[in-house]
């Protein structure tokens, strides 16, 4: 075996590599996501890497080759041969598994926009058509849901959020934002936290809310807003974005969607999808 790999080791390289493509190959429409990341993050550098040790060999084998037999050039020939399959074809594969994984990305946000969105319309349409009390109520009752389903769709990781709709109660300067009764969508734990005006938090979400402002938190750990530790236990939660909802001037409450996970809304489509989804709750709920 060590003669074999001493006497043929160019041969031997060379079927490694193309086993560690093929294998790399087969991983990647396996096992996507690992594969999306070590296409994006290691093959870079490989190639980067082999195409260096590629260059130098090119410059070095004409004046090496002068003092070798005819064999070892043959194998220091096919040596440089795997080296530059490998620089170019890595690359190729890198580009190839960006473009898919972008491709898939955009797919699956088209698919979850006709899925939540179109129905949203719909149904405000609806209600807008609807002149009988009863039914216009019931509609916009399920409007409210689809709403919050769509928020709890579309912004964030899903599997992580949790959509609520809050209430504005009373009047300035002592409202108060509550969650609304069956508000909360997405993870099985409801909304329970409750704004006050006259406290340093609520006046930080009122403030924003009546200049129509997307507010965001990246971590309520390490950037809360102003006085939540001053009236607010560290919920579960760690991230947040909202939405004021208003109807012709009128703050009606907040589209709020939380996620447990750092950094969930840092999406630049984020604030105004939220700002549309809001808007149209508002329409569902006044309209």
């Amino acid at each position: 075996m060590t003669r074999w790999i001493s006497d043929y080791w160019p041969e031997t390289l060379a079927g490694l590599l193309v086993l560690l493509t093929a294998l790399t190959r087969r991983g990647r429409r396996t096992f996507s996501g690992a594969a999306a990341w070590w296409v994006g993050h290691v093959a870079a550098r490989i190639s980067a890497g082999i195409a260096g040790v590629g260059a130098v060999v090119a410059v070095v084998l004409p004046a090496f080759l002068e003092g070798t037999t005819s064999v070892t050039r043959v194998h220091l020939i096919l040596s440089l041969a795997c080296v530059q399959i490998v620089a170019t074809g890595l690359p190729l594969v890198q580009q190839n598994g960006a473009v898919a994984v972008a491709a898939s990305a955009t797919t699956h946000r088209t698919r979850d926009f006709t899925r939540t969105l179109l129905p949203l319309v719909g149904l405000v349409q609806q209600i807008t058509e609807e002149t009988r009390a009863p039914q216009k109520e019931h509609k916009r009752g399920q409007a409210q849901v689809v709403a919050l389903v769509a928020a709890a769709t579309l912004l964030g990781g899903k599997d992580n959020v949790r959509a609520s709709f809050f209430a504005v109660e009373g009047s300035a300067p002592t409202r108060l934002l509550a969650p609304a009764p069956n508000s909360s969508v997405g993870r099985s734990d409801m909304a329970s936290t409750r704004f006050d005006e006259t406290t340093p938090l609520g006046r930080t979400i009122f403030e924003l809310l009546d200049h129509e402002e997307v507010g965001r938190c990246s971590d309520i750990v390490t950037s809360p807003p102003a006085g939540w530790f001053a009236s607010s236990p560290l919920p579960k939660w760690r991230s947040f974005i909202s939405a004021p909802v208003v109807w012709r001037g009128q703050l009606l409450g907040m589209l709020t969607v939380d996620s447990l996970v750092v950094d969930d809304f840092t999406d630049p489509e984020d604030p105004p999808l939220a700002t549309t989804l809001a808007g149209l709750l508002a329409i569902a709920l006044q309209a």
